[in-house]
């Protein structure tokens, strides 16, 4: 049915709203209140394409008021289709042969950076890598720490987060890192690029080195030989001291931290807190050889606490 609308009959006093404040309304008498005069053949044919739309294509003579108003309406109804057809089919890169999911920080939204970062960016590598990088291999290296797992396996499922849909090039890479230079006859080539910029083989090296060096921070690896360990983590706030150390006498092990400000120290159910910054100290009896303990240190005001592994190897007094 045609739809002719004149804005230039005065309406009443009293009378139902002009012909422009309908359409602003989406109403217009004697219309459907669902029809659309843009819902045509006409621009489904067009394909999303306006220059494939001409005036004498309109199926139906339409008077609508201002031209800025039909052209914003035109607007929003290109961007309605523009969506539905991303969501129905979403674009891929060229080399992907399916959809696939990537971490969030890489689709714009980046994990909160906890005080935790600052000792992470100094990390003995070739470059500097982003913090989001960081954030995601701290993450996974506290979870997998405590699992019995090789170091390939350990390195791989570490970064794998980082580097999905790559299995081969994991553990190829993993065999590489782990391989020490003087045994695989290579020179190590200092490298240029950023990590930005690095192809993705350079990548997943850097971040396995990172997380090789994560490992051990966040590793307190005691023995009867070796009876006592310390770790030190910059934080914006100030530097926290971690000590691990085998007391003979009693048969425990003694975990002392060192806070920069107020926080806690939890060690296998035993938990201490203080208020202000300074020393925390908590025990453990009777450690088993061969085990492995849970240690976390919180600062009050950090989002998430840290974890370490604390490992008791056992073996005779020296």
């Amino acid at each position: 049915m045609p739809l002719n609308v004149s804005l230039s009959e005065a309406a009443p006093s009293g009378a139902a709203p002009s012909g422009e404040a309908l359409f602003r309304e989406g109403r217009v008498d004697g219309v459907d209140d669902s029809w659309d005069p843009f819902e045509s053949e006409a621009f489904a044919v067009a394909d999303l394409n306006p220059g494939l739309i001409r005036p004498d294509a309109l199926p139906h003579p339409v008077s609508l008021g201002e031209i800025p108003a039909v052209q914003d309406r035109f607007q929003a109804l290109i961007k309605r289709r523009l969506r539905l057809e991303i969501e129905r089919r979403p674009p891929r890169f060229p080399w992907e042969q399916g959809i696939q999911d990537y971490p969030e920080w890489l689709m714009g939204e980046a994990p909160a950076a906890p005080v935790w970062i600052e000792q992470l960016r100094q990390l003995k590598l070739p470059t500097l890598l982003p913090d989001e990088v960081l954030v995601t291999l701290l993450q996974h290296c506290q979870d997998l720490a405590r699992q019995p797992l090789k170091s390939g396996v350990r390195l791989v499922k570490a970064v794998e987060a980082l580097f999905p849909g790559q299995p081969q090039t994991l553990e190829n890479m993993a065999r590489m890192v782990l391989t020490p230079a003087y045994r695989s006859g290579r020179t190590p080539e200092p490298l240029t690029l950023d990590y930005e910029s690095a192809n993705t083989q350079q990548q997943v090296a850097l971040a396995m080195l990172a997380a090789q060096e994560i490992f051990q921070s966040l590793t307190l690896t005691l023995s009867a030989l070796e009876p006592s360990v310390q770790r030190q983590w910059v934080t914006p706030v100030g530097l926290l001291t971690l000590t691990a150390t085998y007391q003979v006498e009693g048969s425990r092990i003694q975990v002392q931290a060192v806070l920069p400000q107020a926080g806690y120290l939890h060690l296998e159910g035993v938990r201490a807190e203080k208020d202000q910054p300074g020393e925390l100290v908590a025990m453990l009896e009777a450690p088993q050889a061969e085990q492995t303990y849970s240690v976390t240190v919180g600062l009050l005001e950090s989002q998430s606490p840290l974890q370490f592994t604390l490992i008791w190897l056992g073996g005779s007094e020296p």
